[in-house]
């Protein structure tokens, strides 16, 4: 489901989307597309298959990247953590940011 521009930002901050996540969305759609151009000039004898494994390292390591909106964690470990279950979550350390990132 793509957002339209003047739609409320899927992030909660009450701002439109073109103020608030936008540019961050269309800087990561960029860098895909560079990744993408790049590869396959690097190889252009690449199947889809071959070039389709390559993305999905690519995006692998982007998801494993720790995130300063998710406290220095990655957004995978975040996903992990919000839709664990309660009891698996007993023996898992938390402690909160020294400093928290500015309201938006």
């Amino acid at each position: 489901m793509k957002i339209s521009r003047n739609e409320h930002c899927p992030c909660g901050s009450g701002k439109k989307f073109k103020r608030c996540c936008m540019d961050t969305t269309s800087k990561q759609s960029a860098e895909i597309f560079d990744d993408i151009s790049q590869i396959t000039a690097m190889n252009p004898n690449l199947t889809l298959d071959e070039l389709n494994i390559v993305l999905q390292k690519k995006a692998d390591d982007m998801n494993n990247r720790p995130n300063p909106d998710f406290c220095g964690l990655t957004p995978a470990q975040m996903a992990n953590w919000m839709y664990a279950p309660f009891s698996e979550l007993n023996d898992m350390p938390s402690t909160p940011p020294r400093t928290y990132p500015p309201a938006r």
